[in-house]
């Protein structure tokens, strides 16, 4: 009994380690993705940024955040829904998206040059982050 005990307890260690090693990667990639951004306003003053880039960052950083942690989640509690969570966060990401270009651009008016440039590096790289650590994620999941 006490072996079986052992056993779940550590399962519930490596699960939690699992989701700090999402937490400290989630991190490395947020950093790596404003290099580049804190290199341009550093050397360029910031002349090729839209205005309140940091913002957008922020806002890309949280929703990458929460599509991962609650799939991450949701597979610890119940595989058989990771699917389904990752398809609905994913959509709702898409949609936040895609409504904040016309809001954005009614607020601002930019360069469109600029705009698509900012707006894809953020999108894109915070997209390749969420598909590595879902990938990470399910490469172990199937190693069961």
């Amino acid at each position: 009994m006490w072996c079986f005990c052992f056993v779940i307890h550590r399962i519930k260690i490596i699960k939690r380690l699992r989701l700090l090693q999402f937490i400290y990667s989630y991190l490395l990639a947020i950093f790596v993705i404003a290099i580049l951004p804190l290199a341009y306003v550093y050397f360029f003053k910031g002349l090729g940024l839209i205005p309140h880039f940091w913002t957008v960052f922020l806002m890309f950083a949280v929703l990458t955040f929460i599509v991962c942690f609650s799939t991450l989640f949701s597979n610890l509690k119940n595989p058989q829904l990771s699917v389904q969570v990752f398809l609905v966060a994913t959509i709702i990401k898409l949609l936040v998206c895609m409504f904040f270009v016309p809001v954005y651009l009614s607020q601002y008016h930019v360069n469109q040059v600029h705009f698509l440039v900012c707006y894809f590096y953020l999108y894109l790289l915070n997209t390749v982050f969420e598909i590595y650590a879902l990938l990470c994620n399910l490469r172990l999941q199937n190693l069961k």
